[in-house]
């Protein structure tokens, strides 16, 4: 990567133009706010599981065969600082009111679409490959804790999260096909149509995205602030810096470091705000912060990118 914060903040508004285009549509009743489920699904259930199918099948070099383990561990831990750092802060400086969703929102990032859209962005188009593929990894530690953990947070004890979903699925089936070897046995007309569908995920989802913080009134009504604040806090400002300070002596490979640095600085998971809509939630909160925080990533992002090439962590 070169050109730091321009370079980092130009892709972070890149980032932003497809979701404010979701926004705007929605917002302005183009496009029906009922509609946003469908495309949820088209991109969860259809083109997101088609292009972690073609990255995996394609990019999965035999680097990542020694060492494909550590990226969903290091999501299970970056869970765990966020709901640490979360929890204490909302004890010292939230109402309590919202704590529940406070902690879930600051354990869980934009794991996803974000990271995808970004690394395409900043990376030459064979790196970015092998950063998708990473990322995919990252994803098969983190989604059963967002839709295990983050459910019955968000929701309740009583809620019933799915076991297996379709991104996940798609993770540990291509991990199969790449591990028996049978990859090669796949005809390419298959791959082409896996790509076609996957190139249609980043715009699609950052769509739905924007569609899903425009179905929400962007006022934070009394008492939020204080809440949000704390969620702010701990995604952009404390996870980012605490990864920083201990990238120096934790030994990862480049790809991994850089990796973990990138998802530590995102904001907060977009599909809690699926997850409150589905099981019953605090959805309009959560909304409003899921927005708030996507702002300030604007300005955070290209930041903390910027540090990051200050001290070579980014190739």
């Amino acid at each position: 990567m070169s050109g730091g914060f321009w370079t980092s903040f130009q892709a972070v508004l890149e980032i932003a133009l497809l979701a404010f285009a979701g926004f705007v549509w929605v917002r302005k009743g183009w496009v029906p706010g009922s509609s946003l489920p469908a495309l949820s699904r088209v991109v969860v259930d259809l083109t997101l599981p088609s292009l972690i199918f073609h990255r995996i099948l394609t990019a999965f070099s035999p680097a990542f065969q020694g060492s494909w383990w550590q990226y969903p561990l290091m999501a299970a831990v970056l869970v765990g600082m966020g709901t640490g750092i979360g929890l204490a802060l909302s004890r010292i400086l939230g109402t309590g009111a919202h704590r529940r969703e406070v902690v879930t929102l600051s354990a869980f990032q934009n794991a996803g679409y974000l990271p995808l859209t970004l690394s395409l962005a900043l990376f030459p188009p064979e790196l970015a490959a092998q950063y998708h593929v990473a990322i995919f990894l990252f994803i098969l530690g983190f989604n059963p804790l967002l839709w295990s953990l983050g459910v019955r947070w968000i929701a309740g004890r009583s809620a019933r999260p799915p076991l297996l979903t379709p991104p996940l699925a798609a993770v540990l089936l291509s991990l199969l096909f790449v591990f028996t070897g049978t990859r090669h046995w796949i005809p390419p007309v298959v791959i082409h149509t896996l790509r076609t569908l996957g190139d249609a995920t980043i715009p699609l989802g950052m769509f739905l995205v924007g569609g899903i913080l425009g179905s929400f009134s962007v006022e934070p009504r009394r008492g939020e602030r204080r809440d949000t604040l704390v969620v702010v806090l701990t995604r952009l400002v404390l996870m980012p810096a605490l990864v920083l300070a201990v990238l120096s002596w934790i030994p990862l490979p480049p790809l991994a470091r850089t990796l973990l640095w990138m998802e530590s600085m995102m904001p907060s998971a977009v599909n809690t705000a699926v997850i409150a809509e589905r099981y019953g939630g605090n959805s309009a909160f959560i909304a409003r912060t899921l927005l708030f925080t996507h702002m300030l990533a604007l300005i955070t992002l290209p930041v903390w990118l910027g540090v990051a090439t200050r001290f070579h962590l980014l190739p």
